[in-house]
């Protein structure tokens, strides 16, 4: 029996579905919206507790927020499919 490799092609290949988009892999964009939702939830208690132990300005506060909530809805953006 004659044994030969056959090369096998990624799917997307020849379907024409391919993971890359315009900006870059899927799974490249997930990640880097994973890491931005990370940054935020772990970023905001530690801002929390910076002001409860050596006090900062009130209005860091409020703008933080909303600095954070502007980043985890990118990062949900990006970890969409």
């Amino acid at each position: 029996m004659n044994h030969h490799a056959i090369p096998v092609l990624p799917v997307g290949i020849l379907t024409g579905h391919h993971a890359i988009g315009p900006y870059g892999s899927n799974d490249m964009k997930q990640q880097l919206g994973f890491l931005m939702q990370l940054f935020v939830l772990a970023m905001l208690p530690m801002l929390i507790l910076f002001q409860l132990s050596f006090g900062i300005q009130l209005i860091v506060m409020p703008v933080s927020l909303v600095i954070g909530i502007v980043l985890f809805s990118i990062g949900v953006q990006l970890r969409k499919p």
